[in-house]
């Protein structure tokens, strides 16, 4: 039996996603041949250090997330196969790393709010702490904008020492800086503690969420984020799926397998969508009242001339407003809508594809998988598979 010690956040959502991912492996690792570990864990905070009874501890193995110089020296003295789940904030020789892809979680944020009309974009972050994190989030979001032809406004909010003094800091800054951008502006904010702040400071200078400023974070901590007025939207990056990858890793690593040279990088999961980005940043009102049709209605489903019925235009007209706004056309844009409906079922339910195509929109299950594979790149029962790992 394997002694294992796993030393992870537990004060935020994302923390205990990773430790119920490991929780996962541990109890599904027959197939390597080897028992359940032993584990050894705590709660642990967001700015604790190594717990003390690691110094003296013999084991095998350990999951952590190193997050300054002095966690870095103990890890290194404690000389076992370590997996840092921490992105690699602080590199530590020898040390294997686990982390979610940014670029991948910055091209769903921009696309979202792509969707939604934005052609102004901004990034949010705090000056608290220097985490090489933060600049891997920062300058992904920023490439991904600048790919997409858009500017993005950079807000380095200064935080004062003390919390009360923080939050006055916050709403001044945020105000100030909101008065001044071309709106209507997508932001991302670098973490959702930071998100319910942004919006909450939104609220007290009468700044309209989602008219004017729409706000997603990432990481989905539904608690935070059900906080926030509006709630918040968030890229889901499947913190779980790192902490079984992580965990496997590790096992691999106890067997005697080299440490990789680059950290394992997984994608996110999706976005969820929340009234912090409910809305359709146009001022044209038929290409509103097209879109809002087609995502209420794509999976009766609807057909091009549907569209064109309720918004009385002719489709010379309607297409190319709604590729200005969207960048889709009108029957680009009713098969993403339903595409995207057939990817929360995949993930959420456990219904067959049959009854999935049936109320997607599609004709039979066979079409729906050719479609789906074209669009996603995978079938749909392999979707399926990888949403829930």
């Amino acid at each position: 039996m394997r002694h294992v010690a796993v030393v992870v956040e537990t004060a935020r959502g994302c923390g205990r996603h990773l430790v119920s991912g490991v929780a996962r492996y541990n109890h599904g690792n027959g197939h390597l041949g080897s028992c359940p570990w032993s584990i050894s864990f705590e709660p642990h905070g967001a700015r604790d250090q190594l717990p003390i009874w690691l110094k003296g501890w013999n084991g095998d193995g350990l999951l952590v997330q190193i997050r300054n110089e002095q966690m870095a020296e103990m890890v290194q003295q404690l000389n076992v196969p370590t997996v840092d789940l921490r992105g690699g904030a602080v590199p530590v020789p020898g040390v294997a790393v686990v982390q979610v892809d940014f670029s991948a979680v910055s091209q769903l944020a921009v696309e979202h709010l792509r969707e939604r009309g934005f052609r102004n974009f901004g990034f949010c972050e705090l000056d608290i702490d220097d985490d090489r994190r933060l600049d891997y989030k920062r300058s992904a979001f920023i490439t991904r904008v600048a790919e997409a032809g858009f500017p993005c406004h950079l807000l380095r909010l200064r935080a004062g020492r003390r919390k009360g003094e923080m939050f006055d800091r916050i709403k001044t800054q945020v105000a100030r800086w909101v008065a001044a951008v071309e709106k209507p502006i997508g932001v991302m904010v670098s973490d959702h503690p930071l998100g319910l702040h942004f919006l909450d400071a939104c609220r007290h200078c009468g700044v309209a969420v989602p008219e004017d400023v729409a706000v997603l974070s990432s990481g989905n901590d539904d608690f935070v984020c059900s906080l926030s007025v509006p709630e918040q939207t968030s890229v889901d990056v499947a913190s779980d799926r790192i902490g079984y990858e992580a965990a496997a890793l590790l096992e691999r690593l106890m067997q005697g397998e080299p440490v990789p040279e680059k950290p394992l990088s997984l994608p996110p999961r999706g976005v969820i969508s929340r009234g912090s980005t409910d809305v359709l940043a146009t001022a044209d009102r038929e290409v509103a009242a097209a879109v809002r049709f087609i995502r209420e209605n794509a999976c009766r489903p609807i057909t091009a001339a549907d569209v064109l019925r309720k918004v009385a235009l002719s489709r010379g007209v309607l297409e190319p407003r709604l590729r200005e706004v969207v960048g889709r056309t009108i029957h680009q844009e009713i098969r993403h809508t339903q595409l995207n409906r057939v990817k929360q079922l995949l993930a959420e339910t456990d219904w067959p594809i049959k009854r999935i195509a049936g109320s997607t929109g599609f004709q039979s299950a066979q079409y729906l998988t050719r479609v789906f594979h074209k669009a996603v790149g995978t079938p749909p029962a392999e979707y399926r598979l990888c949403a829930r790992q």
